[in-house]
Order: C-alpha cells, then structure tokens, then sequence
C-alpha cells in the first residue's frame, strides 16, 4: 500500500464524520436514560466518562495491535485469539478498579451505597463492554482490510464512537440487573 496524506483523508473522513453521528448518538443515549442514572443509584454518573474510555481504550489497543499483525504480513489468527483473552482480562482487572475507585470517590460525599454494589456494575458493565467491543473491533478491522481500506485510518474513530455507545448501554444494563 502506498501511504499518500490524500488516500489517508479520502479514507479517514467518511469514517470520522460517521464518528460524530455515533457520539452524538451516545448523547442520546444518555440524555433519555439520565433519569435512570440520575435516581437509581445517586452518584452513580461518576462511572460514564471511566466507562465510555474503557470501551474506546479496549477497542482502541486491540485494534491497533491486529492492525500492525495485518500490515506484517504476521498470522492474526493466534494473536486475536490471545489478545482477546488478554483483553477481556485487562478490562475486568479495569472494571474492578473502576467500581473501587468510583466508590472511594463517591463515598466522600456521604453514599449510602455500598461498595460491593459499584464494583457488582462495574464488573457486569465491563464484561458486557469488553465482550462486544471485542467483537466489533475484530469484525471492524477486517471489513475494512476487506474494503480496501488501510484499518489504521478506520478502526480507532469507528471503535472509539461505538465504545462510547456500548459503553453507555453496558452501564444501563448493569445498573438494571443490579438495582
């Protein structure tokens, strides 16, 4: 593949105009369930932005790590294989930290939510989150290969904007199955 800053931007700009319309999804998302969030378990908000960066952080690193085994020429079969594994573990170790984080943090203001409780959404959330982007970032990565398109200038906008999604409903999950 020859690398010209015209064939970066002819394959990048319809994938990060399509990224706007996910995010601005995302927000939709969000501002219909803000009741759910807001009165279900108060301080519970504290966790969306730490959610939506894990998905865009999982699918972002997977992506990219796939991406530079296709360009080598290496065989991805192992490496997708061990480096889903690998994520999804990064992403519950994540989880956990994030409900215990999200706890101490909320805590200070007087919570009478317990910390078993956060790290419990957290840990359903981050499963279900690390589970589909997985998935999407795989099937992503090699669309876009298939296309024609160099998987660089597609996954990270594409993965990052769906990870803000699922993300989102991930949280909303959790929170129902938990509550």
């Amino acid at each position: 593949m020859v690398y010209t800053v015209m064939r970066v931007l002819k394959e990048s700009m319809p994938f990060l105009i399509l990224s706007i319309f996910l995010a601005l999804a995302s927000g939709g998302i969000l501002e219909s369930n803000k009741e759910v969030i807001l009165n279900t378990i108060p301080g519970i908000i504290i966790l969306v932005p730490p959610m939506i960066n894990l998905a865009g952080s999982i699918g972002g690193v997977l992506g990219s790590r796939i991406s530079s085994f296709m360009h080598l020429g290496l065989n991805i079969r192992n490496l997708t294989i061990k480096d889903s594994v690998v994520t999804l573990f990064i992403g519950l170790v994540s989880s956990v930290t994030l409900g215990f984080l999200g706890y101490l943090v909320y805590a200070l203001r007087d919570s009478g939510v317990t910390v078993k409780i956060f790290i419990k959404i957290t840990v359903i959330a981050g499963f279900i989150t690390v589970s589909i982007m997985i998935i999407l970032t795989i099937l992503v990565i090699f669309l876009s290969y298939l296309k024609g398109y160099d998987p660089d200038n597609v996954v990270i906008p594409i993965v990052a904007s769906i990870g803000d999604i699922v993300g989102i409903a991930s949280l909303l999950i959790a929170i129902g199955l938990v509550y």
